[in-house]
């Protein structure tokens, strides 16, 4: 038997002067693209076929990369993604980011990272528009998604309010975050108890996503400790924000430490509510003024 470790000159058929650098793979077989050159590899007669495509006749192997599940080709604001039953590419729309190019796309093994240079981006796996949501319990957990008419039906529920612990990754707009809680209901009041205000910074805040539920007269209330007293506290009331509607609208709302004695609140809107447009932020502090 020849040395498993020894290179040893190759002889294909039907193709054989090309560059590694235009060579492909579906997951299942093997092509060679480069401009209106296409070839698939019969591997068992070491033989490269012409191969024929429909929807996009002349692309470079170079720019065709994968998110795991789905084939794509991405060549600037050029975007397809493959229907590999009919050999046929399909238009792809994506939101965020709309022109970039295959070749710059990499994987740690789990998440999907496009960069260059000092642009950086991952893909949410399940997100594609700007009006969906996806929602995880962890980095090992699959994607649930949601769209914003789904989200618009759980506010409007109104129902008695419901608080999930341990925190969610979540995706809104394509823009990934971490909520520490994620609520609904009808409360005019809503208790926040932390072990420790001062492990939350502007930087790393602690995050509340959903609505409140109610109009007017909405509070939200951080005590440090238990619940039994005796902590640092602080209140945050709709009527301090721009918003005097909290229950229409989905927000996420953002809690930090300024100093020792001191805090801040970011409320951003998702859903257009009442007087807002969504989108937009305002951070109020704890004496009650328009911080930024």
């Amino acid at each position: 038997l020849a040395d498993p470790k020894l290179w040893e000159q190759k002889t294909w058929s039907g193709l054989t002067s090309f560059a590694k650098t235009y060579v492909w793979t579906d997951g299942t077989d093997i092509f060679y693209s480069y401009g209106s050159d296409h070839y698939v590899l019969d591997k068992s007669t070491s033989t490269w076929n012409v191969k024929t495509w429909n929807g996009l006749s002349s692309f470079n192997g170079t720019r065709v990369w994968t998110d795991g599940t789905d084939i794509f080709y991405s060549n600037g604001s050029d975007h397809y993604v493959l229907d590999k039953s009919t050999s046929t590419w399909n238009v792809k729309t994506w939101s965020g980011l709309s022109s970039f190019n295959g070749d710059l796309i990499w994987t740690d093994g789990t998440d999907i990272f496009y960069s260059n240079g000092s642009t950086q981006y991952v893909l949410n796996p399940v997100v594609s528009s700007e009006s969906e949501f996806a929602f995880r319990r962890s980095s090992t957990d699959a994607w649930k998604k949601i769209k914003m008419a789904d989200i618009e039906r759980y506010i409007n529920a109104r129902q008695r309010p419901l608080i999930y612990l341990d925190g969610y990754d979540f995706y809104m707009g394509m823009f990934p975050k971490r909520a520490d809680f994620i609520m609904r209901g009808d409360s005019y009041n809503i208790n926040f108890y932390i072990t420790s205000f001062d492990s939350y910074t502007q930087d790393n805040p602690f995050r509340v996503f959903g609505n409140m539920g109610s109009d007017g007269g909405s509070t939200m209330n951080f005590e440090e400790g238990n619940g039994e007293g005796g902590g640092r506290s602080f209140s945050f009331g709709s009527w301090e924000t721009q918003w005097q509607d909290w229950s229409s609208s989905l927000f996420m709302f953002e809690f930090w430490m300024v100093d020792s004695s001191h805090a801040r609140l970011r409320v951003t809107e998702y859903l257009n509510g009442y007087d807002g447009i969504a989108g937009i932020s305002v951070v109020v502090d704890s004496d009650h003024e328009d911080a930024y």
